[in-house]
């Protein structure tokens, strides 16, 4: 059973970018768009713009992660029927009715 060519003469996978876990909402975002900013230029050599485009994709995870995080943390701020001032999780029902 012969080898591939083009099995043997592929690279290695690299793994996937590993995204700083304190890196705030703008600085990947600020980031994420540099990164698409230079895709969308062209003139990146394939295996920069496969880097590139990893990193991004990373970015956007963050990202997303981070609103996910911020959307859980949101209050809204309600009057109750006694006119007293609560604060109640955006997305929860109220459970008096």
């Amino acid at each position: 059973m012969g080898v591939s060519l083009l099995s043997a003469n592929k690279p290695a996978k690299k793994p996937a970018p590993e995204i700083e876990e304190d890196l705030s909402f703008e600085e990947a975002l600020r980031e994420l768009e540099e990164t698409v900013a230079a895709l969308e230029n062209g003139g990146v050599p394939l295996e920069k713009s496969l880097d590139l485009l990893k990193r991004g994709l990373a970015l956007s995870d963050r990202c997303e992660q981070v609103l996910g995080e911020a959307e859980l943390t949101i209050e809204q701020l309600m009057i109750n029927d006694e006119g007293e001032l609560i604060s109640q999780r955006v997305g929860e029902e109220d459970e008096e009715d």
